[in-house]
């Protein structure tokens, strides 16, 4: 009953009755996974510090060896990589994935071909941002194992992050034909179909500062795109821009255009272009490009003859608006 609330999302329900199971029967067999998954239950209700307690005390009771009566001899305890990965993982659902990774470096050190640490090192890097990594590790633990099915979500999962949506269906039809019904696989279909539909992204604001123009109040704006489907890592869209604002000297100002663009998306980072025309029968017109990545660097330009309600300057009946962003990304391995 307990698995059954965990899985259903309801940890709340299921800590009570892991708690109960593991205070009838504390020699089972099954005890170390009742307390693995009353960990992950603790963690999934929002209960951190009691599952960091039960993890602390999971690891004191699970020695590395243990003495083995038939044999005589001390031997390796095979419960204990398994209590050292759920460990590692457990810093990772933390966000501690740097200190997870290390852990399971630890782990790999001893069994390098295990795949439940493999598979779990590949989803590690998934969380750590590195999808291409990830990828990679999928990709060996099929050539080791062909039946891995955690390999091929691995790899499904991958692939949607570096939006080769394409590989990625490959991949779910492959698991629908030999695993129907996962429940691994029914989120993963999910996911492909909405992020394989249309998008519309809107984005409004609102001024508090005056900063566009002399004396402006109440300046606002918003910006509507529709994207299409992904053609491999591309889509296009149509775009709706409209701003206002009211200055002390000119009055009321207001710029509406419709625009066409194209984005590409890949593992490095995502870039668009295109171009706008104004609905108000003036001449105005611009266009826009931008890339987000390792560094970001972004503009825009519009003709025009009177005030726009943005951040400009005006020049020979040119009215040029610019902005330049830089951001960069370190991976400390």
């Amino acid at each position: 009953m307990a698995d059954a609330y965990l899985a259903q999302k309801k940890p709340q329900q299921a800590v009570p009755l892991y708690r109960a199971a593991i205070a009838a029967a504390p020699n089972a067999d099954e005890v170390i996974d009742w307390r693995i998954a009353l960990i992950f239950a603790l963690l999934e209700s929002g209960q951190s510090d009691q599952a960091r307690q039960e993890m602390a005390a999971l690891k004191r009771a699970v020695p590395r060896t243990r003495y083995d009566a038939p044999s005589r001899q001390t031997r390796y305890n095979g419960d204990y990589q398994k209590v050292m990965l759920t460990d590692a993982m457990l810093q990772a659902y933390l966000d501690n994935t740097r200190e997870a990774w290390k852990k399971l470096d630890a782990l790999l050190a001893e069994a390098p071909f295990n795949t439940e640490l493999r598979n779990n090192r590949g989803s590690l890097a998934l969380m750590r941002g590195w999808p291409r990594q990830a990828a990679g590790i999928f990709a060996r633990v099929k050539v080791d194992e062909p039946q891995a099915y955690e390999a091929s979500s691995g790899l499904a999962s991958a692939a949607m992050d570096t939006y080769e949506f394409d590989q990625a269906g490959q991949q779910l039809d492959y698991l629908d034909s030999v695993r129907p019904g996962w429940r691994t696989l029914t989120t993963l279909q999910d996911r492909w179909y909405w992020e394989t539909r249309p998008e519309l992204v809107v984005e409004v604001g609102k001024d508090l500062s005056g900063a566009r123009g002399a004396g402006e109040q109440n300046a606002r704006d918003s910006q509507s795109r529709l994207y299409s489907s992904p053609y491999g890592h591309w889509r296009v869209f149509a775009q709706h821009n409209l701003a206002t604002a009211h200055y002390s000297d000119e009055g009321k100002a207001r710029y509406e255009a419709y625009g066409l663009g194209a984005q590409y998306r890949d593992s490095n980072g995502v870039g668009e272009f295109g171009l706008l025309a104004a609905l108000d029968g003036s001449r105005r017109g611009g266009g826009f490009a931008g890339y987000t990545g390792r560094r970001m660097i972004t503009g825009r330009s519009a003709s025009g003859t009177r005030k726009t309600p943005a951040m400009c300057r005006s020049k020979g009946g040119w009215t040029i608006c610019m902005a330049a962003v830089a951001a960069w990304h370190w991976v400390i391995g």
